[in-house]
């Protein structure tokens, strides 16, 4: 299992995120209203209890905030939306 940061639950790097995903990560297209479309990107497999599968989602998405917060723009393939 991945090191993990004690006090925010956050993995340390987002190499170790997406390095214990790996075998869930899979890009996807949403339709979420009649004829408009989301791209996502699927980090975790399948849960059967809906507020579960929330409060995970919400560990994620807290996780995976926390770790954009800490990228290095000069590792990017591409600029970020928000690059100057």
């Amino acid at each position: 299992m991945s090191e993990q940061h004690a006090q925010r639950g956050a993995y340390i790097t987002a190499d170790d995120l997406l390095d214990d995903r790996r075998d869930w990560l899979s890009v996807h297209v949403v339709e979420v209203q009649p004829g408009a479309y989301d791209i996502v990107l699927r980090i975790d497999g399948t849960y059967f209890d809906r507020d579960t599968a929330d409060e995970v989602a919400k560990s994620f998405t807290r996780d995976v905030r926390a770790l954009l917060d800490s990228l290095d723009p000069d590792r990017f393939l591409t600029p970020p939306n928000n690059a100057a």
